[in-house]
């Protein structure tokens, strides 16, 4: 399964009305295609934890991350409080972290330098995790009740990257992610004051 693949599958199922959280590099790339108003973070690191205060804090909504290996990889604190808040926003939050096994952004090198179990290392924070190596596997997983915590997507990108589209700068990205927020909640942004 491609990056686009997984992508284009998690959108389709669970994607309609939510708000969407995305990682960076080709994982922005697919899901500015087809979801412009995520929220683009070009921090490893930082998409999970982002998207768990999201979930937390707009509760009427359901919250997509999609996370990438490397990132998820960058800031392993954040498995800590991902038992509570799976808890407390069962089915409003999917977490989707695609695996390449490569810091693609990066230059290409191994996003770790030993196997990992992914399921196990999840599980030992109280983690429900689904391998999912196919978009047939990908729907079964984002049908699956209860919902899983976190979905591992295995995803092998053949050709290179094509060239950047999303054109947003952060201030665009969080500008947009805010007005589609609000939008679902029935309310409007609030206008902002310029410079004089």
């Amino acid at each position: 399964m491609t990056t686009a693949e997984a992508v284009e599958t998690i959108l389709r199922q669970v994607g309609q009305g939510a708000v969407v959280v995305s990682s960076l590099g080709r994982t922005a790339e697919e899901v500015f295609r087809r979801h412009p108003t995520a929220l683009f973070l070009d921090c490893l690191g930082a998409p999970t934890p982002v998207a768990c205060g999201v979930a937390l804090g707009a509760s009427e909504v359901h919250t997509v991350c999609f996370d990438t290996d490397g990132s998820f990889l960058m800031d392993l604190s954040t498995i800590l409080a991902l038992h509570r808040t799976i808890e407390l926003c069962g089915e409003r939050l999917t977490l989707a972290v695609l695996d390449n096994g490569i810091l693609e952004s990066g230059g290409g090198d191994a996003s770790r330098s030993c196997p990992l179990d992914w399921t196990g290392l999840l599980a030992s924070v109280g983690v429900d995790a689904v391998l999912a190596g196919s978009a047939s596997e990908l729907r079964d997983a984002l049908g699956r009740s209860p919902h899983p915590g976190v979905i591992i997507a295995r995803v092998e990108n053949l050709e290179p990257a094509s060239g950047p589209e999303k054109s947003t700068d952060g201030r665009q990205s969080r500008d947009r992610f805010v007005e589609h927020l609000l939008a679902l909640r029935g309310q409007t942004a609030a206008p902002r004051a310029t410079k004089s």
